[in-house]
């Protein structure tokens, strides 16, 4: 069994352990990205951007790719299918400070998909590996792919886009087990991220099919893989990662945090996302957002109908005392105190 706390090298940079935060539209913005690695996540990465709105410097661009000094190792990820093109917005983003560039060639969505970018790449594996080989030529050992099954059932590609990202320069290959069109309802076929793996020697990072931290251990036992990437099992539920690392070191089933710690990070969420973003939109961002977090919280349902449509501070705040009891203000720890499970 992978130790999580194990350091991996990913070409130049050594990443402390084997827990990643995959990149998440709308998701991982640096306040979310700071409380999930101080519950464990060894890598971060950015929400995803356009290369050429990189070069452009479009300013909304360049507020999704702001973070802080205590987030490295950090990972920006871009869409592109031009080689000159990623090329360039490689070189500025290792300007501004990444450790890593990742090549996304696995978003779903269906206008990425049909400009050819993201998933759409997936239908030619020769493409990946010339974008790839620019990329690497203005970062050597510092480039990293985020590859799906295939564009559709029946079309897997992973294996030939795994083996030509490798011999381009890719220091690391990620891979979702799922196709780019028509397959988001099925579950991941994990027997694909093992294949991968063989066919490989850079290191391969597992994703998909993780809503528990059981599933992270069956994923690292049936695939081999070198480190694991969570996504959506992380939304509302940061210390997943802690919860992992601990039902792998001691067998023991993960603690449950008391609805005041999650209250906590909840604030805390909350209060980076308005120093982000402003106020009226941070307070709309995390009206999405918080939704995760009042789930496991008692008068859940009802804070999130009072939260619905706040669009300032006081009103998000308002909503928070009432049906939360958040009458102080977030006192962030390094991690839970230790509960039993309930």
């Amino acid at each position: 069994m992978v130790d999580p706390e194990t350091p991996l090298r990913l070409g130049s940079v050594l990443v402390p352990g084997r827990l990643f935060l995959a990149p998440m539209a709308a998701y991982t913005s640096w306040p979310f990205r700071r409380i999930c690695r101080r519950f464990g996540a060894a890598l971060v990465t950015t929400e995803v951007v356009k290369a050429r709105e990189v070069i452009r410097g479009i300013e909304a661009t360049r507020g999704l790719l702001r973070f802080r000094d205590d987030e490295h190792p950090i990972a920006a990820q871009i869409l592109s299918a031009d080689p000159g093109e990623a090329a360039e917005a490689t070189r500025i983003l290792l300007q501004m400070g990444f450790d890593l560039v990742d090549l996304n060639c696995g978003c779903p969505k269906r206008r990425i998909v049909s400009d050819g970018l993201g998933g759409g790449l997936m239908a030619s594996p020769e493409r990946i590996g010339e974008i790839v080989a620019a990329m690497a030529r203005v970062a050597e050992g510092r480039v990293t792919v985020k590859l799906r099954a295939g564009l559709d059932r029946g079309n897997v590609s992973a294996i030939e886009a795994a083996r030509r990202a490798e011999d381009a320069g890719a220091v690391a290959i990620c891979i979702h087990p799922r196709f780019a069109r028509g397959a988001s309802s099925l579950q991941p076929d994990w027997s694909l991220i093992a294949a991968v793996r063989s066919a490989v020697r850079v290191p391969t990072v597992g994703n998909g099919g993780i809503r528990r931290p059981e599933d992270a251990v069956r994923l690292f036992e049936m695939t081999g893989c070198d480190a694991i990437a969570l996504g959506q099992a992380a939304i509302g539920r940061p210390w997943i990662f802690r919860d992992i690392a601990t039902l792998i070191h001691s067998g023991r089933q993960p603690t449950v945090p008391t609805h005041e710690e999650i209250l906590s990070l909840l604030l805390e969420h909350y209060d980076g996302l308005t120093d982000h973003h402003g106020e009226l939109r941070g307070t709309v961002m995390m009206r999405k957002q918080s939704c995760h977090y009042a789930k496991r919280l008692r008068n859940g349902r009802d804070f999130n109908r009072a939260v619905a449509r706040a669009r300032s501070r006081a009103e998000f705040l308002e909503a928070a005392n009432r049906w939360l009891g958040a009458a102080a203000s977030p006192a962030p720890t390094g991690q839970f105190e230790q509960h039993p499970e309930g």
